[in-house]
């Protein structure tokens, strides 16, 4: 069995010159102090460590502060949908209204035409009146209301004139009004574009309300996806909602 000192001779001249080198560049002055730092590890690795952990919890403070800011973003977009639904079932009343407003102008007119005409063949007024004058009071009195007796008594002139020549400006008119309102929604459906300082609901809420007086005549799927194009787009200049929806 070998001796104390014949162990420790082979342990210093092993590697003599590599563990010298480490010996001279740590200060160390035996091989008991260089094993002790080598099992407790050397301050280079150490400061790495301690480096990489520091910048762990770092990385941690900062994701937590994007998940909180995350987190209360999507409690204002929440509370911003429920106002959006909202307006948007008060925008769809008043949609409905206008259309219901257009249709018995329409109905109106078409209803005041037939009636008049039969009266007039018929004579069921001759025996009261032949003037037009008079005819155009009983028709604003008996036959019109609402949108159609506001639109017919802007006519100027309604006395004093034949009731054809009313009845045709009356058509034009109407024609007129109907055409310039879709016009209107339709430029202004195709401009629709959101504002930097407006908010997504308030814009979403134009979106619905133009495509549906644009395109009175398409059907809920197509409008759907008309709408879903100008959502996408409106998405796509908020960088926030954008960096959501593609995380999502």
């Amino acid at each position: 069995m070998k001796s104390l000192e014949i162990v420790r001779f082979e342990e210093i001249g092993r590697d003599k010159w590599s563990r010298a080198v480490l010996m001279r560049e740590q200060d160390l002055e035996t091989v008991e102090e260089l094993r002790e730092l080598c099992e407790q590890g050397c301050p280079g690795d150490k400061s790495s460590r301690r480096e990489s952990c520091e910048n762990h919890q770092k990385d941690l403070i900062r994701l937590k502060a994007e998940k909180e800011r995350l987190e209360a973003h999507i409690r204002e977009c929440e509370a911003e949908k429920l106002r959006a639904e909202k307006l948007l079932r008060r925008a769809q009343r008043a949609d409905e209204e206008e259309r219901k407003t257009a249709e018995e102008l329409s109905g109106s007119l078409q209803q005041a035409t037939r009636e008049l005409g039969w009266f007039r063949k018929n004579g069921k007024y001759g025996q009261v009146t032949n003037s037009d004058d008079e005819l155009v009071a009983i028709l604003e009195d008996k036959f019109l209301e609402g949108a159609a007796k506001s639109l017919f008594k802007s006519l100027p002139e309604r006395y004093g004139r034949s009731i054809t020549s009313l009845f045709e400006e009356f058509q034009a008119k109407l024609r007129k009004r109907q055409g310039d309102s879709k016009a209107e929604a339709l430029n202004e459906f195709d401009g629709l574009q959101r504002e930097k300082a407006e908010e997504m609901w308030e814009y979403l809420i134009g979106v619905e309300k133009w495509s549906r007086l644009a395109y009175p005549e398409v059907g809920e799927e197509t409008l759907s996806q008309m709408r879903t194009t100008k959502r996408m787009m409106a998405a796509r200049d908020d960088d926030t909602l954008h960096h959501m929806l593609i995380k999502k």
